[in-house]
Protein backbone atom coordinates (compact mmCIF):
# COMPACT_ATOMS: atom_id res chain seq x y z
CA UNK A 1 0.00 0.00 0.00
CA UNK A 2 1.40 3.40 -0.93
CA UNK A 3 0.98 6.49 1.24
CA UNK A 4 -1.47 9.09 0.06
CA UNK A 5 -0.05 12.31 -1.31
CA UNK A 6 -1.26 15.48 0.36
CA UNK A 7 -2.32 18.51 -1.61
CA UNK A 8 -3.03 22.12 -0.87
CA UNK A 9 -6.11 23.91 -2.17
CA UNK A 10 -5.31 27.36 -3.45
CA UNK A 11 -7.75 30.22 -3.53
CA UNK A 12 -7.85 33.54 -5.31
CA UNK A 13 -9.22 36.75 -3.94
CA UNK A 14 -11.46 38.93 -6.09
CA UNK A 15 -8.48 40.84 -7.48
CA UNK A 16 -7.12 37.62 -9.01
CA UNK A 17 -4.19 37.30 -6.61
CA UNK A 18 -3.24 33.67 -6.01
CA UNK A 19 -2.42 32.42 -2.54
CA UNK A 20 0.04 29.58 -2.39
CA UNK A 21 2.32 28.34 -5.11
CA UNK A 22 2.67 24.59 -4.61
CA UNK A 23 1.20 22.19 -7.11
CA UNK A 24 1.57 18.45 -6.85
CA UNK A 25 3.08 16.55 -9.79
CA UNK A 26 -0.28 15.63 -11.36
CA UNK A 27 -1.59 19.19 -11.14
CA UNK A 28 1.62 20.56 -12.65
CA UNK A 29 1.46 18.04 -15.49
CA UNK A 30 -2.14 19.02 -16.29
CA UNK A 31 -1.27 22.73 -16.16
CA UNK A 32 1.78 22.25 -18.41
CA UNK A 33 -0.32 20.32 -20.93
CA UNK A 34 -2.98 23.04 -21.04
CA UNK A 35 -0.35 25.78 -21.39
CA UNK A 36 1.28 23.93 -24.29
CA UNK A 37 -2.05 23.46 -26.10
CA UNK A 38 -2.96 25.76 -28.98
CA UNK A 39 -6.32 26.44 -27.36
CA UNK A 40 -8.69 24.84 -24.92
CA UNK A 41 -8.79 21.10 -24.32
CA UNK A 42 -11.68 18.91 -23.26
CA UNK A 43 -11.45 16.67 -20.23
CA UNK A 44 -11.59 13.75 -22.67
CA UNK A 45 -8.61 15.08 -24.65
CA UNK A 46 -6.64 15.71 -21.46
CA UNK A 47 -7.44 12.24 -20.20
CA UNK A 48 -6.23 10.62 -23.42
CA UNK A 49 -3.07 12.73 -23.67
CA UNK A 50 -2.05 12.29 -20.05
CA UNK A 51 -3.13 8.66 -19.70
CA UNK A 52 -5.26 9.48 -16.65
CA UNK A 53 -8.75 8.05 -16.22
CA UNK A 54 -11.30 10.83 -16.69
CA UNK A 55 -12.90 10.25 -13.30
CA UNK A 56 -9.50 10.62 -11.63
CA UNK A 57 -8.78 13.79 -13.59
CA UNK A 58 -11.87 15.70 -12.42
CA UNK A 59 -10.73 16.50 -8.86
CA UNK A 60 -7.41 17.83 -10.16
CA UNK A 61 -9.19 20.03 -12.68
CA UNK A 62 -11.56 21.31 -9.99
CA UNK A 63 -8.66 22.24 -7.72
CA UNK A 64 -6.86 24.05 -10.55
CA UNK A 65 -10.03 25.98 -11.39
CA UNK A 66 -10.54 26.93 -7.72
CA UNK A 67 -6.91 28.08 -7.52
CA UNK A 68 -7.30 30.27 -10.62
CA UNK A 69 -4.71 28.46 -12.73
CA UNK A 70 -7.21 27.26 -15.34
CA UNK A 71 -10.70 28.20 -16.49
CA UNK A 72 -13.61 25.95 -17.29
CA UNK A 73 -15.15 27.26 -20.48
CA UNK A 74 -18.92 27.60 -20.73
CA UNK A 75 -20.81 24.95 -22.63
CA UNK A 76 -23.94 22.89 -22.26
CA UNK A 77 -23.01 19.71 -24.12
CA UNK A 78 -20.08 17.35 -24.52
CA UNK A 79 -17.06 17.02 -22.23
CA UNK A 80 -16.06 20.12 -20.25
CA UNK A 81 -13.39 22.28 -21.86
CA UNK A 82 -10.53 23.90 -19.98
CA UNK A 83 -7.93 26.54 -20.76
CA UNK A 84 -4.88 27.76 -18.85
CA UNK A 85 -5.15 31.29 -17.48
CA UNK A 86 -2.63 33.49 -19.24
Amino acid sequence: MTPTQEYTVYRCDHSGTRWGNKLNAAQQRILDTLRAADGSMSSLELSAQLGIYRGSLRPYLSRLVEAGYIERLPGNYGPARFEAVK
